[in-house]
């Protein structure tokens, strides 16, 4: 995800005439933050789902906020990939942006970790 993410910083002012960040170091600590708590969702989702199939109808699925009612803009606030879009779209990088994305990846650690202490267990 992270070589990726390098591939179109480099490529996409060259083929779409796209602006760059104006600062890359905190745009690549967003971006590391951000693969991270998507990383941790995706653990927390391993641990839950029993069955793997299940996972695939969660990925791909992007709608515009303002297609969405207020209720689904609210649950969409608990997705790392709202937050991730929203910092790496902004040109300046303030820690309040970043918090929610920190707190999203911590719980998804807590949590995860306890599950797989439980699944031990047994």
């Amino acid at each position: 995800m992270f070589l990726i993410s390098i591939i179109i910083l480099i490529t996409a002012p060259l083929a779409f005439d796209a602006s760059t960040p104006q600062s890359l170091t905190p745009y690549i600590v967003m971006l590391v933050i951000f693969i991270a708590a998507c990383t941790m969702i995706g653990t927390f989702l391993g641990v839950f789902v029993k069955s793997h199939s299940k996972l695939t109808m969660l990925s791909g699925i992007m709608f515009p906020v303002n297609m969405l009612s207020k209720t689904l803009e609210y649950i969409g606030m608990i997705f790392p990939a709202t937050w991730g879009f929203i910092n790496l779209c902004n040109r300046k990088f303030e820690f309040s942006s970043i918090l929610p994305i920190v707190i999203i990846f911590t719980c998804a650690l807590v949590i995860s970790v306890w599950k797989i202490k439980q699944i031990n267990k047994i």
